[in-house]
């Protein structure tokens, strides 16, 4: 079940997390900090978001809802047009609605905990981020690639930098290729806000400094 929180933006929260340190992430289950995350997870895959100010591209995604209401990855994209609208307050029974609609254990239920972390996180509501991933961690039954990045940037904007930066260090131990200079970097984080990039960025000289 999605609760509605209040939240402050999520960039504020990113810098507030480097500056001044959040309160420590709340006690939560979370997957081994030095496993090998190298396996590809077919269900780890973004819903595409649409252009929430085209009309055109508005009215289509919602007559698709309201023609398949059982249609969970539309319902996920849904969530994240009303986000980016800035309607956070009818995000979370999307978001139910996406659950609901998706067989538990399946590859599509995955797929609904990835994204709904992301849109999550996007909201500021980290633990309910990690909530989520945790999910799809666990259903995966494995060590998926997105898991190192997605749980260090929940970590580093809740201000648990230690944990942050062992996640972080995984993802560089899975894959130093992507992060070794700036050009991989930058495709490295294509799609990801500057809020994120800011985050991966500070995590990167923190290790550097820690050398």
């Amino acid at each position: 079940m999605f609760v509605k929180t209040y939240c402050v933006p999520l960039a504020w929260a990113l810098c507030l997390g480097l500056v001044f340190g959040l309160p420590q992430a709340r006690a939560q289950e979370l997957p081994p900090t030095d496993a090998s995350y190298v396996e590809v997870d077919p269900a780890a895959q973004r819903v595409a978001a649409i252009n929430a100010e085209d009309n055109g591209a508005r009215s289509a995604l919602e007559s698709l809802v309201r023609r398949e209401p059982r249609n969970a990855l539309a319902r996920l994209q849904y969530a994240q047009m009303l986000l980016d609208r800035g309607l956070r307050a009818r995000v979370a029974r999307e978001l139910d609605s996406a659950e609901r609609f998706s067989e538990a254990g399946s590859p599509l239920r995955r797929s609904v905990h990835f994204n709904a972390g992301w849109i999550l996180f996007r909201m500021g509501d980290f633990d309910g981020a990690r909530s989520q991933w945790l999910q799809a961690w666990q259903q995966h039954g494995g060590h998926p690639d997105w898991v190192p990045v997605a749980f260090a940037l929940a970590l580093w904007s809740q201000g648990d930098r230690d944990t942050a930066l062992a996640f972080f260090k995984a993802e560089l131990a899975a894959r130093p290729d992507q992060w070794q200079s700036a050009e991989a970097f930058d495709a490295r984080t294509r799609d990801m806000s500057p809020g994120e990039r800011f985050a991966l960025q500070s995590m990167q000289q923190a290790l550097a400094s820690a050398r």
